[in-house]
């Protein structure tokens, strides 16, 4: 009888047990999304520049569906997508990171993921680390374009960001060429990137200190580091001298059918100094051959409109020469041909 009561007494006292256990099933079963993540915060070790991915494993242990929304990033060289958005209870979805390691150093992004789980925001981190070996150029500002040079023509600026190693600049002297050109500037800031490694950034201005004869300017901007004979970053420059008078268009082209008409033109006149009250008129030579008319204009170019006298019966290859005021070019030559088709 002793035996019987006791076997009863722990019947009864597995009831509560098992009813709680019950309950706690039921309630995980009915109750919101629980998010487990697997390694939240990940490093990758990039070998070279291209991108890196990273892969994070989201498994829903809540009892019910579990939401992804949207996803946001703490820098704009990186982008996080979701493949799967709904997770049901019990599996396992993903989260994939595209990012761009830093040149030298590393980069950390932190992932922010909105959901409908009772903490309603997944946070994650990836530590992006670069073994590229500074000190290398990271940008430049590119090819230096002058454009049409002029007396008053403001400097034109380079602007080259590097990593180095801590200690002095890299980068001290700067080459030009053609000499008529100067070119001053250095370092303007600098910031730790971790591991050692500086971002610097140098900013050069260059100057025309002569105007060359007019046509066609090329050269090179060359940087030098303290103990290399070798160009650091090698920038071509380009840009062009126009002459105190010149056409628009420079020379002047066209066909015809030997049945067609003959064609007409228009030239502009311009003076490279807009201040000075350029006049233009067509050289008696010319006018035996071609009709000149002045287009009155108040505002810009000098305009003329241009067309054979007679008729063509063979292919023309000359010039119009216009006579100008302008004390250092008093004429202009535009070359003109006119090609009839057989």
């Amino acid at each position: 009888m002793q035996r019987s009561t006791s076997a009863a007494a722990a019947m009864l006292a597995t009831v509560p047990i098992a009813a709680a256990c019950w309950f706690l099933h039921r309630s995980i079963e009915s109750g919101p999304p629980i998010v487990v993540v697997d390694q939240p915060s990940q490093r990758i070790v990039a070998r070279d520049q291209g991108q890196v991915t990273a892969t994070y494993q989201i498994m829903n242990k809540g009892g019910r569906d579990l939401i992804l929304g949207d996803a946001t990033t703490t820098c704009g060289c990186s982008i996080a997508s979701i493949p799967i958005t709904t997770i049901k209870s019990g599996e396992t979805g993903s989260i994939e990171v595209k990012g761009q390691p830093p040149d030298a150093g590393e980069r950390v992004v932190g992932i922010e993921i909105e959901t409908n789980a009772e903490v309603p925001k997944i946070k994650l981190s990836l530590t992006m680390e670069s073994r590229r070996t500074p000190p290398f150029v990271i940008t430049s500002s590119g090819a230096v374009r002058l454009g049409v040079i002029r007396p008053n023509s403001p400097p034109e600026t380079i602007v080259v960001s590097t990593q180095e190693p801590q200690g002095k600049p890299w980068i001290i002297r700067p080459e030009i060429r053609p000499t008529y050109l100067s070119i001053k500037g250095g370092l303007i800031k600098e910031s730790d990137s971790g591991l050692n490694v500086k971002y610097r950034e140098y900013q050069f201005f260059v100057q025309v200190d002569r105007i060359p004869d007019p046509g066609e300017v090329t050269g090179e901007v060359a940087f030098f580091g303290e103990a290399s004979n070798a160009p650091i970053l090698r920038l071509p420059l380009q840009g062009s001298v126009r002459p105190p008078v010149f056409a628009t268009p420079n020379a002047l082209y066209a066909s015809r059918d030997r049945d067609g008409d003959d064609p007409k033109f228009l030239v502009f006149i311009r003076g490279d100094d807009a201040r000075f009250p350029l006049e233009a008129v067509a050289s008696d030579a010319t006018r035996d051959v071609f009709a000149i008319r002045a287009i009155g204009t108040t505002e810009g170019p000098l305009t003329f409109e241009v067309a054979t006298k007679q008729r063509l019966n063979e292919d023309v290859a000359t010039e119009l020469v216009f006579e100008t005021n302008h004390p250092d070019a008093r004429t202009l030559r535009i070359p003109i041909t006119i090609r009839l088709d057989p």
